[in-house]
This record gives C-alpha cells, structure tokens and sequence, in this order.
C-alpha cells in the first residue's frame, strides 16, 4: 500500500525498508512507513514536500533548476506556483491512494496550525 500511495516515479531506496521489514513485519513497517512520511510533511516547507513527494521526475527537476539546490533562491510565488501545479494534477490524474494521501497531509499541516 505504501509504495502506491507514494508518486510512481518517486526514487526511493527501499533496500534498507525492506531488509527492516523482514525483521518488524509488513504491517508495523508499513505503519513506520506511514509514521515518517506524516512527520516529515509536518517539519517540510509545504512546497518543498509536495513537489518532493507527489511530483514527477519532471517537476521535481523544474523545482529544482528555479529554486537553486537549496529550494531557497526562488523568485517571489515560483515555488507555490510549481507546488500548485503538482497539486492539481494529482487531484486530477492521480490514483485514488494518492490523492487521500495528499489530502491527509494538507489537512495535518492546517491541523497542526491554531488560528492560521
């Protein structure tokens, strides 16, 4: 379930998972999974995770080469606008799993936010 709700062209290297996961077994390495994936679009910048996490190779590459190798030296609105753009796609062409799984981190980061 993990690796589906994850972009398809999203590079990973699942090697250690997987070795991890022999040991735990599949459900409590997949909550693990889960744990981590929910705690890291906590601590990141909004775009930056949602292009990291939901883009393709394409838009993570057009991120990149705008915002310098950092993700800091974006001009004003650049990386709201390619976060954006992730953003609808995935709403639009992306499988369901996916799609809840975007929506789920959006409504923790608001969640997480008191009177924002």
């Amino acid at each position: 379930m993990l690796r589906r709700i994850r972009s398809p062209t999203h590079r990973f290297d699942w090697k250690r998972v997987d070795e991890i996961g022999q040991i735990l077994g599949k459900a409590e390495t997949d909550e693990a999974v889960k744990k981590t994936y929910e705690e890291a679009a906590q601590d990141c910048e909004q775009s930056n995770w949602i292009v990291f996490r939901y883009g393709t190779e394409e838009e993570r590459t057009l991120y990149q080469d705008n915002g310098g190798q950092c993700f800091g030296d974006f001009a004003r609105g650049v990386a709201e606008e390619i976060a954006g753009k992730v953003m609808q796609r995935v709403f639009r062409e992306g499988v369901p799993e996916e799609q809840q799984a975007l929506m789920k981190d959006e409504l923790a980061r608001y969640a997480s936010k008191p009177f924002s």
